[in-house]
């Protein structure tokens, strides 16, 4: 097998090599050699070397998805890239994919199961299709009902020009115009429909902007209402509610590279020009600038995150990774430790909790500290979603950002 395996990876070296001599250097550069065809899981690459200049070119080898054939597909391995858009079948097919693999096979994935549905917020939007016409309305939810929803993390981006108020609360139960709803709720209800689920919950939609009571009470209630939502759409790449991010993602700079190894045997590779360096930041994104979001990502269990390249997913038993193959490297805050404070119920619960209050809290807090906030008086507040749950699940004492027990030390901090 060996032998058979060098074999055809000769000639995929080949004309590798000769793409590389018509499509990327310039004619003083025709006296390349190819040095190798790194064959290291998960990515292939291939190494040229300039005779004239003596610099070694490394660039990362893709296979479409779409072409990729059984006989090219082994000396590929992972290697694989999708041209799909985000907003396609094929996309919203595999995002139900993950999360039925999280109900069926993650003991962590508890929400979402038919047994575990939590209770609805106080209020979320409803999404019906009604005679084939789309439909979304308010709805306000009985005690103690139960379901499984989406929530939507967001920039809002300035005044909003649509919100729930004291006045239209009633009209907004019977019935929303979409021709009202900004681009980034448009594009979230797409998602929940698509996704096959009833009901969103959009603080903006939700919340009574104009009662002091009712936004007080509310914003009291968003570390659960993020914690228990079946997916949480973050828009981390749309700067104000306006923008949406269903927009399609410029396509990646790739060389297309020609196989054809044969009669029967052909494909196209892609080379990537950024090498090995492509790497989203999480503070490339928008949102990720803004206070209110930090809770609504740490508390959330399972995040669809739309960024500016591409569509990834978490969830308790796996960090960020792409929905589709693709280019970049993730480098989104990991929640590994409040992952272990919310959903654990090892015997390690006690280790857990003591090294979470007295050292996980203040390099949260200090991430935390770096967020934007348009009002300064919102930072006790944004973060006191996180505070509540973790103080309701040790019984432990949280005083104006500090953990009592550790007071002295957080205070030394």
């Amino acid at each position: 097998m060996e032998s058979l395996y060098q074999s055809t990876l000769a000639p995929i070296k080949k004309t590798l090599y000769s793409g590389m001599l018509s499509r990327f250097t310039q004619p003083t550069d025709q006296h390349m050699l190819l040095l190798q065809l790194l064959q290291k899981e998960p990515i292939l690459s291939l190494q040229i070397l300039s005779r004239d200049s003596g610099q070694v070119y490394t660039f990362r080898v893709f296979l479409s998805d779409d072409e990729a054939n059984d006989y090219l597909r082994p000396f590929f391995h992972k290697s694989y890239i999708s041209m799909d858009s985000i907003s396609s079948d094929r996309t919203f097919n595999k995002i139900r994919t993950l999360l039925l693999d999280c109900e069926a096979n993650h003991s962590s994935c508890i929400l979402g199961r038919s047994r575990d549905l939590p209770s609805l917020p106080n209020r979320v939007l409803e999404i019906l299709n009604e005679e084939e016409e789309l439909t979304i309305r308010l709805h306000i939810s009985e005690s103690e009902e139960r379901g499984s929803y989406a929530a939507l993390s967001y920039c809002w981006g300035g005044p909003q020009r649509f919100t729930l108020k004291s006045m239209n609360l009633n009209s907004m139960v019977r019935g929303i115009a979409l021709t009202i709803l900004p681009r980034t709720i448009l594009d979230a209800i797409t998602v929940t429909r698509k996704l096959g689920m009833r009901f969103l919950w959009v603080d903006s939609l939700c919340i009574i902007q104009d009662s002091a009571e009712d936004k007080i009470h509310e914003i009291s209630e968003m570390g659960d209402i993020y914690k228990n939502a079946n997916i949480t759409i973050v828009a981390a790449n749309a700067s104000t509610v306006e923008d949406g991010f269903l927009l399609e993602r410029p396509p990646p700079e790739l060389c297309p590279i020609p196989i054809q190894l044969g009669p029967n045997v052909s494909g196209t590779a892609y080379l990537d020009k950024y090498g090995f360096d492509h790497q989203i930041d999480e503070f490339d994104e928008p949102l990720f600038r803004r206070g209110w979001a930090f809770q609504e990502f740490f508390l959330s269990p399972k995040i669809l995150l739309y960024d500016s390249i591409k569509v990834t997913f978490t969830c308790p038993n796996h960090s960020f990774k792409g929905v589709h193959s693709n280019l970049a490297e993730y480098d989104y805050p990991a929640k590994p430790a409040l992952s272990k404070v919310l959903y654990s119920f090892s015997e390690e619960a006690v280790v857990i909790r003591d090294h979470f209050l007295s050292h996980d809290w203040t390099q949260l807090i200090s991430k935390y500290s770096s967020r934007e906030f348009s009002n300064f008086e919102d930072r006790l507040p944004a973060i006191a979603g996180i505070a509540k749950i973790v103080s309701r699940k040790w019984n432990e004492d949280y005083v104006a950002g500090i953990w009592r027990r550790f007071l002295v030390h957080q205070l030394a901090w």
